[in-house]
């Protein structure tokens, strides 16, 4: 409970203009999920550079072909990766 807590603080401080798109924030295999209220899309959060890279989740998004059941894990330094998620 506690990282998902510093997570949340983090996105409050480094990028509150994407607050709104947090729908909830849950744990898998030891690691932090956030789900976009707008799509359904699953989430992995980087450790650094918060604003950037929802930023580059956000064009993504707005521009690709992501399906709802994709996983975008946001941990490589400047890529956003959409992995295929369960259906």
């Amino acid at each position: 409970m506690k990282r998902i807590l510093a997570l949340h603080q983090r996105v409050l401080k480094e990028a509150p203009e994407y607050l709104h798109i947090i729908s909830e924030y849950y744990m898998i295999d030891n690691t932090i999920n956030i789900i976009d209220a707008r799509y359904g899309t699953r989430i992995i959060p980087c450790e650094e550079n918060m604003a950037t890279q929802l930023k580059r989740y956000q064009f993504v998004q707005d521009n690709g072909n992501i399906s709802r059941s994709s996983i975008v894990d946001l941990r490589f330094d400047n890529q956003v990766v959409v992995k295929a998620g369960d259906k």
